[in-house]
C-alpha cells in the first residue's frame, strides 16, 4: 500500500494517491541536493519530498546551514510572477514576523533555476499544519492573523497588480466558460449529473445578475495584495499558535472582502460571524457593512473549485464526487443567515 508522497524504486515519481497514482518529479533528490549546494551554498545532509503541495513541488532539504523547503514552482508561472510574490513576502515581513519570505543565492537573488524550473528557497518552520489544531484555536488564531496582514498590505505595500493575474471576478468566470462544455461532454448520462450541473447553472446566472448590481451601485471595495489561498494547511502553529504562514503562491491583488469570505464563510470548520468579529477586533480593514456582502463572495470561491474537475481537457476520475462536493458547499453557504 503507498503512501501520498512515496517516491517509486527508480526516484523519477511519487505516488500522488489512488485517483492519479504514480506521477513525475521535476527533480530528482539528487538534482535537489545538487542545486541547493551549488546555488545557495548550502551542504546538503538529506532530502525528503514534501506530499502537501497541489500544484509545485516542493523538498524538506536538511543541510549544515539549517533546514529549508525548496519549492519548484509550476511551469505555468512566470519568472515575473515569482519575482512579484518575493517582492511582497520581502517587505511584509518586516510588518508581520510570521511571514516567511525566501533567502537569496549565491549570486544574491532569491530566483534561482534549474534546466528552465524556476527554484524557491525558504527556511523551515517546525510545527504542525493548521488542520492537525483544534478548529476552536485554528479559528481565533487565523482571523487574528488575516486581519494583521491585511493591514499591513494595504498600509505599507503598494506593489499593483500581479503580472498575468485575473481579478477575482474574471477568475470564477473563466473556470466556469471553461470547464462547463468539458463537464457536459464528459459527464452527460452519468447518475445525478444534470440536476448538479442544472444548479451550478443557477448559481452562476445568479452570481452574475449580483455583481452586474454590485458594479452599478459603484459601491468601493478595500484591495490590497492577498494571500490568495489562506486555508490550514498554509497555516504552521507551534503551541497553539501561529508560528507561520506559507505558500505564498496565489498573492495577487484583490478585494480584502473577498479573502475574508473565503476563510471565514466559505469553510465549514469556521463560525463565521465569530470569525468576522475577531478579525474586526484585531483589526482588520473592512467596514461592518461588508457583512452583506460575504455569503456572495464566498459561493464564487465555491465556484473557483471546478478547475479541479478537468484535466488536460478531460474530466477527471472523480469530478462527479467533486461537482456534489461544490453543490453540498453552495448548499450550506446559501444557508448562512447574515443577521447573526
Amino acid at each position: 500500500m503507498h503512501q501520498r508522497g512515496d517516491i517509486s524504486p527508480d526516484g523519477r515519481h511519487y505516488w500522488d494517491g489512488d485517483v492519479w497514482k504514480w506521477q513525475s518529479l521535476w527533480l530528482v533528490g539528487g538534482e535537489v541536493a545538487e542545486v541547493v549546494q551549488e546555488q545557495f551554498g548550502r551542504a546538503v545532509t538529506s532530502v525528503r519530498f514534501l506530499a502537501a503541495g497541489m500544484l509545485n513541488q516542493s523538498w524538506h532539504v536538511e543541510t549544515t546551514h539549517g533546514s529549508y523547503v525548496l519549492r519548484i514552482s509550476r511551469r505555468e508561472r512566470s519568472r515575473a510572477q515569482v519575482a512579484y510574490e518575493h517582492e511582497f513576502l520581502g517587505q511584509l515581513m518586516g510588518h508581520v514576523e510570521e511571514v516567511v519570505a525566501p533567502l537569496a543565492g549565491n549570486d544574491g537573488e532569491t530566483i534561482q533555476s534549474f534546466r528552465e524550473h524556476i527554484l524557491s528557497l525558504f527556511p523551515f518552520v517546525d510545527g504542525v499544519s493548521g488542520e492537525a489544531v483544534d478548529p476552536d484555536v485554528r479559528q481565533l488564531q487565523s482571523a487574528n492573523m488575516l486581519a494583521r496582514l491585511h493591514r499591513a498590505s494595504l498600509d505599507h505595500i503598494h506593489l499593483g497588480q500581479r503580472p498575468g493575474i485575473r481579478s477575482f471576478d474574471e477568475e470564477w468566470r473563466t473556470v466556469w466558460q471553461s470547464v462547463n462544455p468539458i463537464l457536459r461532454r464528459d459527464l452527460v448520462g452519468k447518475s445525478g449529473f444534470d440536476e448538479l450541473i442544472g444548479t451550478l447553472d443557477g448559481e452562476v446566472a445568479s452570481l452574475e445578475r449580483w455583481l452586474e448590481d454590485l458594479h452599478a451601485w459603484h459601491r468601493p471595495l478595500a484591495g490590497t495584495t492577498i494571500h490568495g489561498d489562506f486555508n490550514p494547511r498554509n497555516v504552521i502553529f507551534c503551541d497553539s499558535r501561529i508560528a507561520a504562514i506559507i505558500d505564498w503562491d496565489e498573492c495577487r491583488v484583490d478585494p480584502i472582502v473577498w479573502e475574508v469570505a473565503q476563510v471565514g464563510f466559505g469553510s465549514p470548520d469556521v463560525e463565521p460571524f465569530a470569525f468576522w468579529d475577531v478579525y474586526l477586533d484585531a483589526g482588520g480593514p473592512l467596514p461592518r457593512s461588508d457583512l452583506d456582502l460575504m455569503m456572495n463572495f464566498a459561493r464564487m470561491g465555491a465556484l473557483l473549485a471546478l478547475q479541479y474537475t478537468e484535466k488536460d481537457g478531460r474530466a477527471t476520475p472523480h469530478a462527479l464526487d467533486q461537482l456534489r462536493d461544490i453543490a453540498t458547499d453552495l448548499s450550506r453557504i446559501d444557508r448562512i443567515d447574515v443577521q447573526p
